[in-house]
């Protein structure tokens, strides 16, 4: 390639989208340009006659008008008039030479037979400029919703306001009234100044209102035992991961068996914007596998901006886990709304990598089902629908078919519990390399 034709080479490869192609895939753009010199007061294109073509601007400077003459945008050096190429957009725009202006041109033909094996590249030129405007904002939209500093600060920082309880003896109506005045979804349980349970508002509205229990009945009987808990000096993002595990939105912070505050999701929305559990809520949301599709292409970029953070292989994995666990959950759950009702209680179980919090971007899926004992002959097809619709749903999605075929799809993993029973006996008692 002679020095002219490395110059117009070097300055299209700094130019988006034609900085994403290939060397060799440059050099055949760079042969098929034409250069053109176009005196201020003209129009674009020179010809309107001749066939479609794409002006990248060299030099010079050009106006772009309405069909009702307002101008609605310029171009200078390093620009790309695209309004000839984009189908739709051409009609009714007018291009007009402000200044003297050189430009190289090539046939829109002969650019979308050059970049066709490259569909980011050729789909910028199908779009219209709105199209792209548009894509650009989703991008910077799906940056903003993974970004996350939460490694970096402690529960301590995230935590707001004073803790909120009643005493184990008070009544439902006690802490109805309790939440109420503080303005707080949650009031814990304190026994002796220990924590041993917690009432939140949709306690509240399920155990209470909607079961018809007395305001006058003891908190005993609605509160929640057991509860997961997190230190001050924990790692915020530790416990936004159990937080979109356990899909639960409160966790007390205690440290040396003393209360030192509730953790809430508000509290860390608020400090993060948007986050994996911004992106786990908007999962359970998801009206169409279409919609479930398009959440999970924010993956990659959750992954990147994770490992740009300096986050561990550990971190990753349970960030990456978490929203396969909220993705595999809607799925079933839309599994259900399409063929109704399961016929008798079952449970799915999510193995390999999944299970061991270690999932990446690019992860096969391993899954099976355990089944009641309960079904029959007449069950089978209903629980072949829901595996064969949640295992596509998840390759859809981007976590590929299981190489080995160790997914619910396959019959052999999609079993009543007895037949479960009798492969772990045989796994324990007879164990073979595969077990």
């Amino acid at each position: 390639m002679d020095i002219e034709l490395q110059e117009i080479r070097d300055f299209i490869a700094s130019i988006p989208p034609f900085d994403r192609l290939p060397e060799e895939y440059l050099g055949h753009l760079t042969r098929a340009i034409a250069i053109r010199y176009i005196r201020r007061g003209k129009s674009m294109p020179p010809d309107s006659d001749k066939p479609p073509e794409l002006y990248i601007l060299r030099q010079g400077a050009v106006t772009l008008h309405s069909s009702e003459g307002n101008l609605v945008g310029m171009l200078g050096e390093g620009d790309i008039c695209t309004s000839f190429c984009s189908h739709g957009e051409a009609t009714g725009f007018t291009v007009k030479v402000t200044e003297d202006t050189l430009v190289y041109v090539i046939p829109c033909s002969t650019l979308t037979e050059i970049v066709k094996d490259h569909p980011t590249v050729e789909s910028f030129f199908r779009q219209t400029s709105a199209q792209r405007l548009k894509q650009a904002v989703t991008t910077q939209q799906q940056e903003s919703a993974v970004n996350s500093s939460l490694m970096s600060t402690t529960v301590e920082d995230v935590i707001s306001g004073g803790v909120v309880s009643v005493d184990l003896k008070a009544t439902i109506g006690d802490a109805a009234r309790v939440m109420t005045d503080n303005g707080v979804s949650s009031v814990l349980i304190t026994e002796r100044g220990r924590p041993v349970g917690i009432i939140t508002d949709r306690d509240l509205r399920k155990r209470c209102l909607a079961a018809g229990l007395s305001r006058q009945e003891s908190v005993r009987e609605i509160m929640t035992t057991g509860m997961l808990h997190v230190n001050s000096n924990a790692s915020a993002f530790d416990a936004l991961m159990i937080m979109t595990r356990k899909h639960i939105h409160h966790l007390p912070v205690i440290d040396d068996e003393q209360l030192k505050g509730m953790l809430t999701t508000t509290d860390l929305i608020r400090h993060e914007g948007r986050n994996s559990v911004y992106l786990s809520s908007s999962i359970r949301k998801a009206e169409s596998l279409g919609s479930l599709v398009e959440m999970s292409r924010m993956l990659p970029e959750l992954q990147m901006q994770l490992i740009n953070m300096g986050g561990s292989a550990e971190h990753v994995g349970k960030a990456i886990t978490a929203v396969t666990g909220a993705i595999t959950r809607r799925l079933i759950e839309m599994a259900e709304e399409k063929f109704g009702p399961p016929p008798v209680p079952y449970a799915w179980i999510a193995g390999g990598s999944q299970a061991r919090f270690e999932q990446s971007s690019h992860s096969d899926q391993d899954n099976a089902l355990i089944i009641s004992d309960e079904m029959t002959s007449e069950h089978e097809a209903w629980f072949e629908s829901l595996a064969n619709f949640v295992c596509d749903g998840l390759n859809d999605c981007g976590y590929i078919y299981c190489p080995g075929d160790a997914m619910a799809s396959n019959p052999k993993w999609r079993q009543p519990r007895k037949v479960w029973a009798g492969y772990f006996e045989s796994w324990i008692n007879t164990p073979e390399p595969m077990a």
